[in-house]
Formats: structure tokens, C-alpha cells, sequence
């Protein structure tokens, strides 16, 4: 058992990169990982390489730009969170331009 079973972590910028190894952390410690970015054929070869490694990975395509697009992919990140009587928490793992932005009072 890794210390994140039963958690659910969002990863933005899941492709390639900071995202990708991230989310190949968080997957090997036991989360089920959600990965965003705007390619889905990246997005879906890397998480088949974590599912290959024994870890649950799952893909949501977006450009986190959209505020619609990242509301729905939450919503649905919440949904599953929701079913799951034994997840606890929703991590994310902030990568990409948008997430570095300050917030504006």
C-alpha cells in the first residue's frame, strides 16, 4: 500500500515534464492520478505507461486557460471523489502557466 491510496490528485501539465513526473509520483505512492493538458494522445500514451507500471491513472483533456473546461474537469474530479467512500482528498500538482499567476485582491 502506498501512502496515497485512495486519493485522488489532479495534475495539470501532465504530459510532459514537471506534470508527467509528478504524476508518475504521485500515481507510484498510491493516487489514482487525473491528467490534464491540452494534448490527449500525450495525456493518454503517458497514463497507459503508468497503468503499465501497476498505477491508476486516468486523462481529462483540457487547456486550463478555459475556466468552463477546468470547472467541468473539477466537477467531475468531485463526482468520482464523491463515489468513493474511502477517497478522502483531491490533490493538485499546479504546472502550467495559468496556476503561476497571482491572484488579484
Amino acid at each position: 500500500m502506498g501512502s496515497l491510496d485512495g486519493r485522488i490528485a489532479w495534475v495539470t501539465g501532465a504530459g510532459t515534464g514537471m506534470g508527467l513526473a509528478g504524476a508518475q509520483h504521485l500515481a507510484a505512492a498510491g493516487a489514482t492520478v487525473v491528467m490534464s493538458g491540452r494534448r490527449g494522445d500525450v495525456l493518454e500514451r503517458e497514463a497507459a505507461g503508468i497503468r503499465n507500471e501497476g498505477g491508476k491513472a486516468e486523462v481529462e483533456a483540457l487547456d486550463v486557460s478555459d475556466a468552463p473546461s477546468a470547472q467541468r474537469v473539477m466537477g467531475a474530479i468531485l463526482r468520482r471523489l464523491a463515489s468513493r467512500p474511502s477517497a478522502s482528498a483531491v490533490a493538485t500538482l499546479p504546472t502550467s502557466a495559468i496556476d503561476a499567476r497571482p491572484t488579484m485582491p
